[in-house]
């Protein structure tokens, strides 16, 4: 954005929603810590709009903190639940509380930092089943358990071209130093723009972006931060 002038031609895509509300649901739940409410009062205003079903629940360290507040009050009313200046494990009795009631199609949204998210996933995971459990981190997840990279050799199938990856690199950098034309935007595993297929291969997850079961499938991943859990990757490019 830096380089962008008077007169400069961009190229742009459709936007993406990679937390989108859920059609299918007959109740929204909407968690949210600090201003981890962003995304969530957006759902909240547009499920109000369509007088749709739906509780918001913040969590704030103190009333102060909590952005935007006084328009949730005004505009959502009952619909809107403050819980402020709870230690950790009241924090978790009260989410604990708000999730053991769930009608059969209700679905769980969820946002704020990750020890917030982290809890109220757990929480969540009891009785709600994991294709109605959605979360929007603010970052991406650290290195899992310290793990180190290791390189590996990446296949494409469509071109039938072979790279090494080194440790020190991801399979977009060495796309991108390929010249391989790839999707990706984040670099951070968070977007999902740079998803693909994989054919064949065990896949060592590094992303934010897919749920518990789509990574159990093993069929895509995100080659801006995951990585081979063995020798060899092939993927559909």
């Amino acid at each position: 954005m830096h380089e962008v002038t008077p007169g400069s031609t961009l190229m742009i895509g459709p936007p993406r929603n990679n937390f989108p509300i859920r059609d299918e649901a007959d109740f929204h739940l909407l968690l949210a810590g600090g201003i981890g409410v962003t995304p969530l009062l957006s759902m909240a205003r547009h499920l109000q709009h369509a007088n749709k079903p739906f509780q918001l629940e913040h969590f704030g360290r103190s009333a102060d903190s909590i952005p935007f507040s006084e328009l949730m009050k005004n505009e959502l009313g009952a619909r809107v639940s403050f819980n402020i200046g709870l230690e950790p494990h009241d924090v978790s009795n009260r989410m604990a509380s708000i999730l053991c009631n769930r009608s059969a199609e209700a679905h769980v949204y969820i946002c704020g930092p990750s020890p917030f998210i982290t809890m109220a996933t757990e929480i969540a995971s009891r009785n709600w089943p994991a294709s109605c459990i959605h979360l929007e981190h603010f970052s991406p997840l650290q290195n899992p358990n310290g793990v180190d990279n290791r390189p590996f050799r990446i296949v494409l199938a469509q071109s039938k071209r072979e790279f090494d990856v080194p440790a020190d690199k991801s399979i977009v950098d060495v796309l991108i130093e390929n010249n391989v034309t790839c999707d990706f935007s984040c670099r951070e595993g968070t977007c999902g723009s740079c998803m693909v297929t994989v054919l064949d291969g065990k896949i060592e997850h590094r992303d934010s972006y897919l749920t518990a079961s789509e990574r159990e499938q093993g069929e895509v991943m995100m080659i801006c931060v995951s990585r081979a859990r063995h020798s060899e990757l092939t993927i559909d490019l």
